[in-house]
């Protein structure tokens, strides 16, 4: 049975893969089928940079500059297949830069009531649950938040996360767990 659901899980990744591959290089051959490719990543792009930023509305600017970049840039990308990492790449150094050009303190205090489940929750998990990891994740260091964000709240797998932090696949694993 277990043998089973991991089959079938990899099935639906691997077709889920195919699925965004082929938008990726619809949305290269026509800009306008970009529509698709925000609405699938705006939520987990957002929620991971809130997450760094701490703060909604500083977080707008950094995800807006992210989805110019990739609008103007998705022809340049010659492998589809590494898109998702491709874009939070582009969302990670957006939020460096938004926090090299502003004189904000390189991580400002969670707003009062900032939740950043309302934009990307890790599935299977209730609210109560939720809001005591919000309180966890508000303890970790910079490095520690940044891949419990891109893990469990934007969905990455670990190779796609080495991929946007450049570090070893078996770092990345080390390090989360």
């Amino acid at each position: 049975s277990q043998i089973a659901n991991s089959a079938d899980t990899e099935r639906v990744e691997r077709s889920e893969s195919d699925c965004l591959q082929r938008l990726v290089i619809a949305c290269q051959e026509d800009r306008t089928r970009f529509q698709g490719i925000y609405l699938l990543f705006i939520k987990p792009v957002f929620a991971y940079i809130l997450g760094l930023v701490r703060n909604r509305e500083l977080a707008e600017d950094p995800t807006s500059e992210t989805f110019i970049k990739a609008f103007t840039s998705i022809c340049q990308l010659n492998r589809p297949e590494k898109f998702t990492a491709w874009i939070f790449t582009i969302a990670r150094n957006k939020t460096i830069d938004f926090f090299q050009e502003s004189t904000q303190e390189q991580f400002v205090e969670f707003e009062d009531e900032l939740e950043i489940e309302a934009f990307a929750t890790p599935e299977g998990l209730h609210h109560d649950t939720s809001a005591f990891i919000k309180t966890l994740i508000s303890t970790l260091n910079k490095r520690e938040r940044e891949l419990i964000l891109l893990k469990y709240y934007s969905g990455l797998t670990f190779k796609q996360i080495s991929q946007v932090l450049k570090r070893l696949e078996s770092t990345i694993k080390l390090e989360i767990y």
